[in-house]
């Protein structure tokens, strides 16, 4: 069980704060834009009912659907949305297959794939097949390449002036301050590497929560901040920020279970890991807290060395193959899924003789690792598993107090690859939030404690590959 320890309070309250990089509350406001979907009628009310998020009747939807292509597409999206990601990419191939021009079939490519010159061009694809379409616009301009961003400009126009994504709470509010910050970029590129090529900080392992590392500034000061793989982007503490050259260019919404606040978006000029600089660095301020995400390291190969007590990051491939190879023959490598620099690596959960799949989100902010409500609950209605849904609980978050559910499944265990994490009383909270950030619903949070066993983690964020070190003292 949680939350019983003050660390494993502390951890649960971080869980649900760390949410507020990529979350964003599951109900979808009432006046939400039907999407003009192209399309045969029963393909529309499936696509319709998953932006809804009603998968049942996407189901009985799709048994309606006679074109081979769309039917394989809306498939596809119902496996992806819960984090089936291998049967979701083999439908989309059988999709193209029949249609190569399928604009639903389309964006699951671009958000599944590796490389990022395909991504943008199945992207840029699937909005000419379907311009008007909300869904394929909101999604599709996260592939645009910095060269590219006066199109994302366009398309966010075009999305702001038929109502913003439907499937996004505030979907036109964030269109809107999402327009409102690229244009004020003014096509400048960011998140640049001016010096280095790898870039090495210690970590402090602490108890029931994220590893502490210690970043030197330019000015010479040290600032400490929170190593968090569950954070999509760098958030620096306002105090710090006054001190240092940025820019603010526009407003972002940050969401917790508790409610919401409102944050800078900022540009800031220099920036180091290590000996790895950054020029132009894109990054959120916040009222207190200091997280070193993964919007840094989405183009590098990351080694967290548990062994070693610190990270290595890599930007340069060659290098990081000779400095790694010896661990990189030792270790399983599994493929894995970078949505808005969220890693979600596929998972078996078993219980008792029954087991399904899903996808886990590797969080080092966080000290627990849990099984999300919807997953336990869908599981449960589906195969009868033991499921106790335990209660509200009260916690703290970035925009005040609130609750959240916390139950637990008895017996069950979480397996990544041939890595095994059984719990007597699997935790099982609830991260329904975390749906509308990527558009699926997350499975699972592996935390900083189950991580921290192995002797090391390599994040091949460039070939979507995960590599597990062998267990800590072998």
């Amino acid at each position: 069980m949680i939350a019983k320890t003050p660390a494993a309070a502390h951890a649960l309250r971080r869980l649900l704060l760390l949410l507020s990089l990529l979350a964003i509350p599951a109900a979808v406001r009432a006046d939400a834009p039907r999407p003009a979907v192209k399309g045969g009628e029963a393909y529309r009310t499936a696509f319709q009912a998953i932006v809804d998020n009603k998968l049942d009747a996407a189901r009985d939807a799709l048994t309606k659907i006679e074109d081979p292509a769309e039917r394989k597409a809306i498939a596809a999206w119902l496996d992806f949305v819960r984090c089936r990601f291998e049967p979701a990419a083999a439908a989309v191939k059988d999709a193209l297959a029949a249609n190569p021009r399928q604009p639903l079939a389309l964006l699951l490519h671009a958000r599944m794939s590796a490389a990022p010159e395909d991504a943008f061009a199945a992207a840029q694809s699937a909005v000419a097949e379907d311009p008007d379409n909300p869904v394929i616009l909101w999604w599709s301009g996260e592939f645009c390449p910095p060269k590219q961003q006066p199109l994302r400009e366009k398309w966010l126009e075009h999305l702001v002036e038929i109502g913003g994504p439907p499937d996004v709470p505030r979907g036109l509010d964030l269109a809107r301050e999402l327009l409102d910050s690229l244009r004020k970029l003014a096509g400048r590129e960011t998140d640049r590497v001016v010096k280095g090529t790898r870039g090495e900080l210690p970590i402090a392992l602490r108890a029931g929560m994220g590893p502490a590392v210690s970043v030197a500034l330019d000015d010479g000061r040290a600032l400490q901040l929170t190593f968090d793989t569950g954070a999509s982007a760098l958030m620096l503490p306002k105090p710090t920020l006054s001190t240092l050259p940025h820019e603010v260019i526009g407003k972002a919404t940050a969401y917790t279970v508790t409610g919401r606040t409102s944050v800078d978006r900022v540009l800031v000029d220099s920036f180091s890991v290590g000996a790895l600089q950054y020029k132009s660095l894109m990054a959120v301020g916040s009222p207190h807290n200091a997280l070193l995400g993964m919007s840094l390291f989405k183009h590098h190969t990351l080694v967290i060395d548990f062994a070693n007590k610190r990270i290595v990051a890599h930007a340069d491939r060659a290098e990081f193959e000779k400095e790694w190879a010896e661990q990189i023959r030792a270790a399983e490598a599994v493929d894995f899924v970078l949505l808005r620099n969220s890693i979600l690596v596929p998972i078996t959960v078993a219980c008792g003789e029954k087991q399904t799949t899903g996808a886990i989100l590797l969080d080092t902010g966080s000290g627990v690792t849990a099984l999300s409500t919807r997953f336990a609950a869908a599981w449960n209605a589906e195969a009868a598993v033991p499921y106790d849904p335990g209660a509200a609980r009260n916690i703290v978050g970035a925009a005040g107090r609130g609750q959240t559910q916390v139950g637990s499944m008895p017996n069950a265990t979480i397996s990544i690859g041939k890595w095994s994490l059984p719990s007597p009383r699997m935790p099982v909270i609830d991260l329904s939030a975390t749906r509308n950030a990527n558009g699926i619903d997350v499975s699972a949070i592996l935390g900083i404690g189950e991580m921290s066993r192995r002797q090391f983690l390599i994040i091949d964020s460039p070939q979507r590959k995960l590599y597990i070190g062998p267990p800590q003292g072998r």
